[in-house]
């Protein structure tokens, strides 16, 4: 991982609205390199075997078409269940999926570049380098292990600086690294509860002071 300081990023959030228009203004033509086949009359079947032909988990599509997890598999083992208009939201959320996952998203380089750069400040506060953050599964769901907790709470800080210091949504930060909007929701809220304590909340004020380009 190359080695980002966090005074460099002061201007991420000006930067990642100044290259959203022309994202957009090219999504209709990405989605002719997607290779996606998704007719208007697809069934679930159908949608979910397009959603494993593009590596695109369960959790994702369904978080991107607003339902859970559990509904999106209620439905595949009960196909006849599928709401007309749970079909067309399903079908409209792999198109999109599989267009940012096809499409060159300057924003996406952008907030791993934004990512690296806190990861560096986070993982060195919990003791840990960013290569062992990046070899701990977020997926794994929380342990009492205490390396991996140590990795979790540094992944868990630098998303909070990407969003909240340097103004990159969500949605950018939860493609970036493989996690559902709900997931990534959930460790800004874990963040800001963890504030109240002082040397954690020096540590994240010290980084907010470098990402606007102020000294310590």
């Amino acid at each position: 991982m190359s080695s980002v300081t966090l005074p460099e990023i002061s201007a991420l959030g000006e930067f990642a609205v100044a290259v959203s228009a022309p994202q957009q203004a090219v999504a209709g033509d990405s989605l002719r390199s997607t290779g996606i086949k998704l007719s208007a009359d697809f069934g679930i079947a159908e949608i979910d075997a397009e959603r494993r032909r593009c590596s695109i988990s369960q959790e994702r599509l369904a978080a991107e078409a607003c339902i859970t997890p559990a509904w999106y598999r209620r439905v595949l083992r009960r196909p006849g269940g599928a709401s007309p208009v749970l079909l067309h939201k399903l079908r409209r959320a792999l198109r999109s999926l599989a267009r940012a996952k096809a499409a060159p998203s300057p924003v996406l380089e952008l907030t791993r570049w934004a990512y690296a750069g806190a990861l560096e400040r986070t993982a060195r506060f919990y003791g840990v380098t960013p290569e062992q953050v990046a070899e701990t599964s977020p997926q794994r769901g929380a342990t009492a292990d205490a390396h991996w907790r140590a990795c979790s709470h540094a992944r868990q800080a630098a998303i909070y600086l990407v969003n909240t210091g340097a103004g990159i949504g969500q949605a950018k930060i939860a493609a970036l690294l493989g996690l559902t909007p709900a997931a990534v929701c959930l460790a800004l809220k874990d963040v800001e509860d963890r504030r109240d304590d002082p040397a954690f909340n020096e540590m994240i004020f010290g980084a907010m002071r470098a990402m606007a380009g102020r000294d310590e």
